[in-house]
């Protein structure tokens, strides 16, 4: 089996019901714990993660965007935590939305052996970690254009890094757009698929933060 770093950024959030579904996607993340698979929340210094047991938290992120370019959030930078990853001991690593749902055969994919893995959502009704498991949900959408989980081989990441932006915001409109396109303008070797899990709920992206100012400029330029 490949050893496989799977990790997030747990949030903070003000809003309780974010909370919830973070809670609700990081207790099934758990469930899927295996001994090839270790789940890691990157975060800053001094920063609580409240996060299931199986999950280590590193408080090792350095670069704050309302620092470095005024952002009106306190958000990490995509690449930091990437790169994070890929000190770690593994054949693979990857990132996910902390409030993403993963199904049981997630990790069956990896054995693709593949340079990169792109995952999209289905958007579903609420859940707890038991209805997910027991599959008593309906599937509301499967048209969201973004992706929510890429992982690489780490190898090949170490390779490539410099030809990824090291500017673009996590958390912030477009990031995830300029990552597909890199790795399909990258590399043959990929896949992606709609194979992820997301509870449905309104979300209201604005593109006049200096964050996705920053990351719409990045992705223009490409």
């Amino acid at each position: 089996m490949h050893l496989i770093v799977t990790s997030i950024n747990y949030v903070n959030y003000a809003d309780s019901r974010k909370t919830n579904l973070q809670r609700v996607a990081t207790e099934v993340m758990s469930e899927r714990d295996a001994p090839n698979v270790r789940w890691v929340s990157l975060n800053y210094i001094g920063e609580k993660a409240d996060v299931p047991p199986s999950f280590e938290v590193h408080n090792v992120l350095k670069r704050n965007s309302k620092q470095t370019i005024r952002n009106d959030r306190e958000l990490p930078y995509v690449k930091d935590i990437f790169d994070c990853c890929s000190k770690m001991d593994c054949k693979y690593f990857g990132y996910l939305n902390s409030d993403i749902l993963l199904p049981e055969d997630f990790f069956d994919v990896f054995d693709e052996e593949k340079n990169a893995y792109m995952f999209r959502r289905k958007d579903i009704t609420s859940v707890t970690k038991n209805t997910f498991a027991e599959k008593k949900f309906r599937v509301l959408s499967e048209n969201h254009l973004g992706v929510d989980g890429i992982f690489f081989e780490r190898e090949w990441w170490i390779k490539n890094r410099n030809q990824f932006s090291d500017d673009l915001i996590l958390g912030e409109p477009e990031w995830d757009l300029y990552y597909e396109r890199k790795i399909k303008s990258t590399t043959k070797d990929y896949i992606i698929e709609r194979s992820i899990f997301h509870v449905f709920h309104e979300t209201t992206w604005t593109l006049k933060s200096p964050g996705a100012k920053n990351n719409r400029k990045i992705n223009r330029a490409f």
